[in-house]
């Protein structure tokens, strides 16, 4: 017996027989999965609604596609695009926040799940109708649906491009700008899709009028927004900043263009240069057979007269502004003044615009009888809530900390509830300092980095809204920190290290102890790893004397094993570029590496030594409720594990943003809620009564009041503190009077101007 056994102890230590010590190591947590296929989340915070839910006024538009807005003069219909819903109103009842009366692709109006059923919707965008059809292109199942809508049966028409971005329908053709496998985006009518409808033919006819690539009468770069009316057909070609036209009577394959808009020429070398006639970026594109009405990508709508069309034609009015003059940006829609119009709609009577920004999504609906620069919506639809990005999260002290663009918002870890907002903001709209897009914290400092790339440093972490210690933006022989869409930021073990995120400005800066004064050279600019240029750095984090980068163009972790070692020339010493998907967050805690990226969260068990693919990854969370079962796709950013549950900061290319956590395996997980929403925001959505935890966002929805010493009036003491705003560097989104994104004399100049007014 007892050779025996030294005969299986010898087996075990070779690997060749399970000892008993082996099976308890295959149990161990670090040698499995830490969730599940599809994680439950257990807690939604910065969000008023558990996000399977919404309400009949309240509006999730996706702001990065045309289209999504459609009449036939009796009802409005609004591409409800975050909520997979279309939304109908009666133009005979409307009134300001106007309730929907009935809906498409949900069972109800506080349902947002998305599906493929035939009579279900995910991520619809473009929508058209004549009042018997309505077509919506059904974007995240690549489909175009037809309902009749005297039966309201549902049709999915089996087009051979399916990812759609907007429709168009002139009682006979289809008109649809669209992507077509292998070829890029293309303009695809279908000629007898009412007789196919009508079970007259099995067979689509369609013309294929233009080609993605270049810039000719046929040769577009992005076409996405188009329009028809009696006589002729419009098409925005947004990577080339203009509007083609086409004569309908003309149309056949490959046909160029009659007429262009934002150019004199096809070929785009004599480009408008008068505020009135030209485009940046240009998304929709609407006409009611009388004028023409295109947005110029800077939130205004220029509005052409038909009966002048010609080559680089001049508008005669503008909405969205006072004047033609006005090309500064907005955030947020009012009645008078534009954001982010994105889908446009025209007929006799009504302008409708869908105004799709962050943060109050809204339809508005322009009486075209008082068409004049400037002029003020009749009526603005949806309900304000607070949609804002949030882009990255950190614990630390017991508290965590979320960046919020505009504000860095502080939780205490161990009271957060569903639904909760933050206990305390920090900067921005809410009382000095700066707002932030990355945030970092070693318990003692808090760091953060502005949009503008602006780091701030506290000392200690706050406990009220102000000024950080430490302010660096002037670099030295590094010049500026550059902001772009995001910035991020580490401040860890004694060191400090942020990212310019600027497409044409990225670099990674390392300061190898934490920064004392103001404007602090760094110790290393990183600006390529392996002979190729770093790319959009969109954060960083710190572990130790391991710093790592997240690339966002080339989807690369780069990580540096030696922070103390470091120069501007250092390789890094691995690579991992086997994630897919655009990468914008990391997190090691000395076990797990963890990294977010468009395709998911991909979860190393321990730090890789070589190129590899993750061991787990998170691509869907389950999202429901006592009664509601939902799988909803990650779309993270900001990450961070406590060794129980890993917290999420989600984007908003799918849904709207709030926080989640997610329990391992092996954490307690809270039981799924009973209320969908909080009762105050109900009670908003139901009457209008302002609740009190959207008090603070208060300052987002007016954020220009002007007033910047409190005192209730907007005099010369106002002037004196726009001025030391100005000389100290800051940035106070109040005080930026002519809304350019910047501080500086221009702002004293107008609001001089103002004062002098009265």
């Amino acid at each position: 017996m007892g050779k025996l056994w030294i005969f299986l102890m010898c087996l075990a230590i070779l690997g060749l027989y399970p000892s008993a010590d082996s099976e308890a190591l295959d149990d161990h947590p670090a040698m499995q999965n830490l969730f599940p296929e599809i994680p439950r989340v257990d807690l939604v915070a910065i969000t008023p609604m558990w996000p399977t839910t919404t309400g009949p006024n309240v509006l999730a538009l996706d702001n990065t596609a045309p289209g999504g807005i459609a009449s036939d003069g009796k009802y409005l219909y609004v591409s409800d695009t975050n909520n997979n819903r279309v939304l109908i109103f009666d133009l005979n009842n409307l009134t300001d926040q106007a309730k929907a009366v009935k809906v498409i692709g949900q069972n109800d109006m506080y349902s947002r799940i998305p599906s493929d059923d035939i009579y279900g919707l995910y991520h619809p965008r473009g929508i058209a109708t004549d009042g018997k059809w309505l077509f919506i292109a059904d974007n995240g199942n690549l489909r175009l649906v037809a309902y009749n809508l005297t039966t309201l049966e549902a049709h999915v028409v089996p087009v051979p491009c399916g990812q759609i971005e907007d429709l168009a329908f002139d009682g006979n053709w289809l008109y649809t700008t669209a992507t077509c496998a292998g070829t890029g985006r293309s303009l695809v009518i279908y000629t007898n899709i009412l007789e196919f409808l009508n079970g007259e033919t099995e067979f689509l006819e369609n013309i294929t009028l233009i080609t993605e690539g270049g810039c000719s009468a046929i040769q577009v770069e992005a076409p996405v927004g188009l329009s028809v009316d009696d006589k002729y057909l419009y098409v925005t070609d947004r990577g080339n900043s203009r509007v083609l036209i086409w004569d309908k009577q003309h149309i056949a394959d490959n046909t160029p263009a009659d007429y262009v808009i934002g150019y004199t020429d096809f070929e785009c070398k004599d480009k408008v240069e008068d505020s009135a006639g030209s485009f940046e970026g240009v998304y929709g594109v609407a006409s009611n057979g009388k004028y023409i009405f295109v947005d110029d990508g800077r939130g205004r709508i220029l509005v052409f007269n038909r009966s002048k069309l010609s080559n680089g034609m001049l508008a005669d009015y503008v909405i969205g502004r006072k004047d033609f003059n006005d090309v500064s940006l907005r955030q947020v829609a009012t009645k008078s003044e534009l954001a982010v119009p994105r889908g446009l709609f025209a007929d006799d009577k009504y302008l409708y615009v869908a105004d799709k920004n962050f943060y109050n999504p809204s339809v508005l609906l322009f009486n075209l009888s008082k068409l004049e620069n400037g002029m003020e919506a009749d009526y603005m639809l949806s309900i304000f809530w607070p949609r804002n990005p949030k882009y990255d999260i950190d614990i630390a002290d017991g508290k965590l900390f979320v960046a919020g663009q505009e504000y860095i918002g502080v939780f205490e870890i161990n009271e957060i509830e569903n639904y909760q907002y933050p206990s305390l903001y920090i900067g921005g709209p809410f009382g000095g300092g700066l707002g932030g897009v990355g945030v970092s914290s070693d318990g003692q400092h808090l760091c953060i980095i502005a949009k503008d790339g602006t780091i701030g440093i506290y000392n200690e972490i706050p406990d009220e809204p102000r000024d950080p210690d430490i302010t660096i933006k002037e670099i030295g022989k590094y010049g500026i920190i550059a902001g772009g869409a995001v910035s991020g930021i580490a401040c860890r073990d004694g060191k400090l290290a942020a990212v310019s995120s600027s497409p044409t400005d990225s670099k990674v800066l390392v300061w190898k102890s934490m920064p004392t004064e103001d404007n602090q050279e760094p110790d290393v600019c990183l600006t390529k790893a392996a002979g190729v240029s770093i790319t959009e750095p969109y954060n960083v984090f710190i572990y130790n004397d391991t710093l790592f980068v997240a690339e966002h163009i080339g989807s690369r972790v780069l990580i540096y094993h030696n922070i103390s070692q470091l120069t501007d020339n250092s390789e890094p010493d691995l690579i991992i570029d086997k994630i897919g998907g655009a990468i914008h967050d990391i997190f090691y805690d000395g076990n797990y590496l963890f990294i977010s990226a468009g395709s998911g969260i991909h979860i190393y068990r321990e730090l890789p030594e070589s190129n590899r693919e993750a061991d787990e990854v998170i691509t869907y969370v389950n999202i429901s409720t006592a009664n509601i079962t939902a799988n909803y796709k990650l779309d993270p950013w900001g990450i961070y594990f406590d060794g129980n549950y890993l917290w999420v900061m989600t984007g908003c290319s799918e849904h709207y943003s709030f926080l989640i956590r997610i329990p391992t395996k092996y954490a307690e997980a809270l039981p799924p809620p009973d209320k969908l929403m909080k009762d105050d925001f109900k009670e908003y959505i139901e009457n209008g009564t302002f609740p009190d935890f959207l008090k603070p966002f208060e300052g987002i929805l007016h954020p220009l009041t002007l007033d910047l010493n409190g005192d209730g009036e907007i005099n010369v003491l106002d002037l004196v503190s726009l001025v030391n705003i100005v000389i100290r560097g800051e940035w106070v989104m109040e005080a930026d009077v002519n809304g350019d994104g910047e501080l500086n004399a221009l702002d004293i100049a107008d609001l001089i101007n103002i004062l002098l007014k009265g």
